[in-house]
């Protein structure tokens, strides 16, 4: 009589292994490999079941075996960091515009007037600040890149085999 739990256990676990090895990209594409020694950045040449190897920057490869890879990263590719900056500077530009405004002499008769002043001083240099300042963070974010990263699943798979009468379980 066949028994059917140890039937659909061995089904399940080497379904499981089938979705638990996440292929990489296609060739070509460009990886950072973090390993428990280093990190590798490259494009894939090529995968293998035991080894991931990179083109590096300086046109060497680089072979990584699987069983040392921590985790692996895909590039999304270089963007500006312009609006970044803008925000950066609006906020800096701002923060300095309130605080002369906030240090400039009023020259009213009454307290009132001289309050009036004061506050319409300290929103108008804000205002020129946040609008400086944006515009400088614009132009020199524009001048600079970074590349961007998404993190990939580990690339680890589990096996399953049958070995005589049960199975053996390898990661």
């Amino acid at each position: 009589m066949l028994r059917p739990l140890p039937f659909i256990l061995g089904l399940l676990l080497s379904s499981a292994g089938l979705s638990a090895q996440t292929p990489l990209p296609t060739g070509g594409t460009r990886l950072r490999i973090v390993t428990v020694e280093r990190s590798i950045t490259g494009l894939l040449v090529s995968e293998g079941s035991d080894s991931i190897v990179l083109r590096t920057g300086d046109g060497s490869t680089a072979s990584v075996s699987r069983s040392d890879v921590r985790g692996v990263e895909q590039s999304l590719g270089w963007r500006s960091n312009a609006w970044r900056g803008a925000e950066l500077g609006a906020g800096i530009g701002a923060a300095i515009g309130v605080l002369f405004g906030a240090m400039a002499d009023t020259d009213g008769d009454s307290p009132a007037y001289r309050q009036l002043e004061k506050t319409g001083q300290i929103i108008t240099n804000g205002g020129i600040g946040l609008a400086v300042g944006a515009v400088g963070g614009f132009a020199i974010g524009s001048r600079t890149r970074s590349e961007r990263w998404r993190p990939r699943p580990a690339v680890h798979a589990l096996i399953v085999t049958p070995s005589g009468a049960g199975l053996q379980l390898r990661f």
